[in-house]
């Protein structure tokens, strides 16, 4: 799979002030939400729909532990700091479908005849909120422009910038600059610009279809930053069905030049592979 999910992770360690020394902790990691506000793109992964929450709502579990003892929950972990070689526990997040933001709150309470000297909560503990950032690394910082030289953005309801996912033409950065000339060679046989519709989110994962996450209701190849959707109208507003746009697939071939990809590809309205779909697709 192209892109990378990310693993957010949070270790948890106690130790001697004046030596070093490792001191055995217990420790408690409770994911409590989506970090707030549910406006801050870089808080949904991308989604301003308003749906809820979707990291918690996922059937995979998003935590794993490496520790000591551990008890271990879908969105809450209670366990204990290692010592030895090892002496630290970490809590790592991923990213199996969904992108975003959580926000969680952590505690560390010392179980030797030590004392907390800095930022304690009690003279034998520590409390605070942590949040933690999921996404696929190696995305584009920066969206698409809406308008280039080569080619246009429409998304959504055919609004340039579009709908529920304003900001979804992100991607892997050598991926971007293949579909840029792709909309290049587009233009050089047509002298229309490329209508481009999505890449990827800001932190890449699935786009929500239907207020729901199942990668099931298709766009779920678009979750690495390495696939493209382009609109059946071209600049015009004329529709020209995926297996006729002949110069089109011209263009995807010049700059394959024999190679595997980028792949031109059709696809139904559910976004499965079909050689007589509507909708035009990039595997770049």
């Amino acid at each position: 799979m192209a892109g990378k999910p990310s693993e957010y992770t949070t270790r948890y360690g106690c130790y001697v002030r004046s030596t070093a020394h490792p001191v055995k902790c217990s420790f408690t990691h409770v994911v409590t939400g989506e970090k707030s506000p549910n406006t801050d793109i870089n808080n949904t992964g991308g989604h301003v729909s308003g749906h809820g929450t979707r990291l918690l709502t996922l059937d995979d579990n998003p935590l794993r532990f490496d520790g000591e003892d551990s008890d271990n929950s879908k969105f809450g972990v209670a366990g204990f700091t290692k010592q030895g070689d090892r002496d630290v526990a970490a809590v790592i997040h991923e990213m199996p479908e969904a992108s975003g933001t959580l926000a969680g709150n952590s505690s560390l309470t010392i179980l030797e005849n030590y004392w907390c000297w800095y930022e304690c909560y009690t003279n034998k503990s520590w409390r605070w909120k942590d949040s933690y950032e999921l996404k696929y690394k190696g995305l584009t910082e920066n969206p698409l422009p809406n308008s280039g030289q080569y080619h246009i953005v429409v998304r959504g309801d055919g609004i340039p910038g579009g709908g529920q996912h304003p900001s979804g033409t992100h991607g892997m950065p050598d991926s971007i600059n293949t579909l840029l000339r792709i909309a290049e060679e587009y233009y050089k046989l047509t002298g229309y610009r490329l209508s481009i519709n999505d890449v990827s989110l800001p932190f890449g994962g699935l786009f929500d279809m239907n207020f729901q996450f199942n990668s099931s209701l298709g766009h779920s190849t678009h979750r690495t930053g390495r696939d493209a959707d382009i609109n059946q109208a071209d600049e015009r507003g004329i529709k020209i069905p995926c297996a006729a746009d002949e110069l089109f697939k011209k263009s995807v071939r010049e700059v394959a030049s024999g190679g595997s990809r980028p792949k031109y590809e059709c696809e139904n309205t559910s976004g499965e592979n079909d050689p007589n779909g509507p909708r035009k697709h990039l595997d770049l």
